[in-house]
């Protein structure tokens, strides 16, 4: 049996970040969400990130496979990957 591929989609807000997992027909398969912590720094946000994620990605199928990430965040840049001085967080430069 193949994998079934998911793709989690982030948005990143100032107070709380929503995330979940999605299949190829836009079904959303699990989500959740989380504070921010816009003070912290951006590394301590993505590790934490990265945690929960993988955790809500281990209670879906077993043979589900991540084939993407999407993620919406303040002055993002679509074209270099990066978060750029985003106003309501309180973080400089990210290459994500």
């Amino acid at each position: 049996m193949a994998n079934s591929k998911v793709v989690l989609g982030v948005d990143i807000g100032g107070t709380n970040t929503k995330y979940g997992f999605v299949d190829g027909d836009g079904n959303c398969l699990a989500s959740r969400s989380m504070p921010t912590r816009a003070q912290e720094p951006a590394g301590l946000f993505f590790e934490r990130l990265h945690r929960n994620a993988k955790l809500l990605l281990g209670r879906l199928a077993a043979r589900s496979e991540l084939a993407g990430i999407g993620i919406g965040a303040p002055n993002a840049n679509y074209y270099k990957a990066t978060i750029e001085h985003p106003p309501n967080l309180g973080w400089e430069f990210i290459d994500v």
